[in-house]
């Protein structure tokens, strides 16, 4: 079964994204990801089926010890591979999450295989992509994505079902923020 980790940016940042990406499509210069589908990778890889609940249970002991956290910002924007542009982020709180998803995952399924493990730990590097670039990568970033800040409370795990990959569930962490 081949699997997802991610998180999704939230309405604000998302929104932002989609004017830039819009901006730079009506420009000749990009083809958009779907907005459905902004995200930002912490996992990805393959676990035998019969180990489904043992994911489940490990990624939802991670949500309940998680706390939300602020993500803050967006570093710059970049090209990588065959032309994918991405908005690479600050990432600390990402980095964090992602180091304890490996640890868990790691521990407690030692069968799971990374699909892209050259870019875990030490190497892995929070970003979006936004689409697939036409022509050289922008020089600027927006004002409107500079300095932006925002909470990160939640998590989703997806399983690819043929092509597609289907969202199986969303794991959000406790926010003590409602007890102040």
């Amino acid at each position: 079964m081949e699997l997802l980790i991610y998180t999704e940016p939230v309405n604000s940042l998302k929104e932002r994204i989609e004017k830039f990406a819009e901006q730079l499509e009506t420009e000749g210069r990009l083809i958009p990801v779907p907005p459905e589908d902004l995200h930002s990778t912490l996992f990805r890889g393959e676990i035998g089926e019969q180990y489904k609940g043992n994911l489940i249970g490990i990624l939802t002991k991670l949500s309940e010890d998680g706390r939300p956290f602020i993500e803050k910002g967006i570093k710059k924007v970049k090209k990588v591979g065959e032309g994918s542009l991405i908005l690479e982020l600050e990432g600390r709180g990402l980095m964090s999450l992602h180091n304890k998803i490996l640890s868990e995952l790691g521990r407690s399924l030692p069968n799971i295989k990374g699909v892209y493990s050259e870019h875990f730990r030490h190497n892995y590097n929070p970003h979006i992509t936004i689409g697939t670039l036409i022509g050289g990568v922008p020089q600027f970033l927006p004002s409107n994505l500079i300095g932006w800040q925002g909470w990160v409370n939640y998590f989703n795990l997806a399983v690819k079902e043929g092509e597609e990959w289907k969202k199986v569930e969303t794991f959000g962490f406790v926010d003590l923020r409602s007890y102040w």
